[in-house]
């Protein structure tokens, strides 16, 4: 089969997608605290200084004691990550396998289009509930300790590139022989 200049592209795409979704998934700086002692909040861990503390240490002790929201916003960030590898997969074993009647470009942007959505809903959960409960604001004001950090924003652009990549997927119509 021959590999399209779209189909190489999209794989770049694709991978900076699944890099931004891992980075915010996994990092623990959604939120950044000023004034309790360099505290900061992930989907799965709070810090404070240079020790982290996960939600699932001790038998989901923490897990238990957090909010339905957060709890909601894991579980679509989980969503998103889980529809953006499994896009990963489709498109690089569509590169090195030959389909006579099938076209896995539709498939990708299908899956792709789903992991948009779960991060972008989980991005807009976070942002109303933690500016709501946890006062966050987008940046530093005199009267504010809680703003929105830099994982938080990798997850919009996560979701951002997410449907970038879905489009260029979509467009792609390339033909089997």
């Amino acid at each position: 089969m021959q590999n399209t200049c779209g189909a190489i592209v999209g794989l770049i795409f694709l991978v900076l997608t699944n890099l931004a979704i891992m980075i915010a998934f996994a990092t623990p700086y959604w939120l950044e605290y000023r004034n309790i002692n360099n505290m900061n909040e992930g989907l799965w861990a709070i810090c404070l200084e240079n020790e982290c503390t996960w939600y699932f240490e001790e038998n989901f002790k923490f897990q238990s004691q957090i909010e339905d929201w957060f709890k909601a916003t894991q579980g679509l960030m989980t969503v998103g990550l889980v529809a953006g590898l499994l896009a990963l997969l489709v498109a690089t074993l569509a590169l090195c396998c030959t389909c006579k009647n099938c076209n896995p470009n539709h498939t990708v942007a299908v899956v792709l289009v789903v992991g948009f959505l779960c991060i972008g809903v989980a991005v807009v959960v976070f942002a109303v509930k933690a500016s709501d409960e946890r006062k966050a604001k987008l940046k530093w004001d005199f009267d504010n300790y809680v703003r929105f950090s830099w994982s938080f924003w990798v997850a919009i652009g996560a979701a951002g590139l997410s449907l970038v990549t879905a489009v260029i997927y979509s467009c792609m119509n390339r033909k089997y022989a």
